[in-house]
């Protein structure tokens, strides 16, 4: 697939259908009407497919207008006082948009601002957008949204400092990640494999093996 330069972007079909989405967004979000919504949506292919990063909270697909509809709606329970700065769009084929841009948003759970690049990659079909993929410069700072980029809390807002592998009592106890059996190895030497994810030792006295090399291939 080549891009097609032969005509102003903002004369091509895609672009226009674009445009129609974001002005019914800017209206629906505006007055959160039910009308303003159904027109919103309506912009939109009846099959329209929207991948957003796994690790969001409002990540994963979405299919069909409806649940295009619920993304929105989660994107918006998440962040507020979004704006979008300079975008640029490229049309790449006769069926497909390419288009950056820099969002600013603050987290409505902390009110941190983050500000990073956008890509979103739009498919159309009858002149509607039908496949949208979504891409952020940084979903680990996106799921933190603390001033320092080091959170404790994950996606529902549950502490993780801690994995409490050994109970159901004392720190970290309370958390999603726990469990309240404990951990029992079988006889012989055993392999254990963790991630941490803070500074602070997973265990006391834990001895983790050392990195192996993991061969690379460019493709």
């Amino acid at each position: 697939m080549e891009f097609n330069e032969t005509k102003p972007v903002e004369e091509r079909a895609p672009f226009r259908s674009l445009m129609r989405f974001y002005e019914a967004e800017g209206r629906y979000s505006a007055s959160h009407d039910p009308i303003d919504r159904t027109a919103l949506l309506d912009t939109l292919h009846p099959e329209i497919v929207l991948h957003q990063p796994e690790s969001l909270p409002y990540g994963g697909v979405w299919r069909g207008r409806e649940a295009f509809g619920k993304w929105l709606d989660a994107f918006v329970r998440t962040w507020t006082d979004i704006t979008p700065t300079d975008p640029a769009f490229h049309v790449c084929g006769g069926d497909m948009i390419i288009s950056t841009v820099t969002m600013r948003a603050s987290a409505r759970s902390t009110g941190v601002e983050i500000v990073m690049p956008m890509c979103q990659v739009i498919r159309f079909s009858d002149d509607l957008p039908i496949e949208w993929r979504n891409f952020a410069w940084d979903t680990a700072k996106m799921n933190d949204n603390r001033s320092n980029g080091n959170s404790n809390f994950g996606n529902d807002n549950s502490n993780i400092q801690y994995a409490d592998v050994d109970g159901n009592t004392g720190a970290g106890a309370g958390t999603r990640n726990s469990s309240s059996a404990d951990l029992i190895l079988p006889t012989g030497t055993n392999e254990v494999i963790a991630a941490l994810i803070t500074p602070r030792p997973l265990m006391n006295a834990m001895t983790l093996p050392a990195p192996r090399a993991t061969a690379v291939t460019e493709i």
